[in-house]
């Protein structure tokens, strides 16, 4: 079973929580948003508590994180996580500066992370 914080309980985070939510082999165990009623609402929904982002972070019975949050907080969180041995999905982009992003794709790679970018190619003809 992997332990999953969320990071971001807005509304993509809220879609990517209850996808958790419905893994056999997932259990969302952390709930986090910069917006406390957004967090504790969608915490009581998923059944999981709220906590810090650094309390996420720090709790090494977290196995990964989903970061949902908004995108000026992608890099740090990744960043954190890689270092804190957590696996890592993402939501795009992970930086709106290319430089930002190699420097974080560097730390994660560095880490020996592993790190997901969710990105779809919607309304796409092909």
């Amino acid at each position: 079973m992997i332990r999953i914080g969320l990071i971001g309980a807005g509304r993509i985070g809220t879609l990517h929580g209850r996808n958790i939510l419905q893994h056999p082999k997932a259990k969302l165990v952390a709930v986090s948003d910069a917006v406390e009623a957004s967090a504790k609402a969608f915490g009581v929904e998923a059944g999981a508590p709220v906590r810090s982002v650094d309390e996420i972070m720090a709790d090494a019975s977290i196995d990964a994180v989903a970061i949902c949050s908004s995108t000026d907080t992608h890099a740090d969180f990744i960043e954190r996580a890689a270092k804190a041995g957590k696996a890592v999905f993402c939501e795009k982009p992970i930086d709106l500066d290319a430089k930002r992003v190699k420097k974080c794709l560097a730390t994660v790679e560095k880490a020996g992370g592993t790190l997901m970018v969710g990105f779809n190619r919607r309304f796409d003809p092909h």
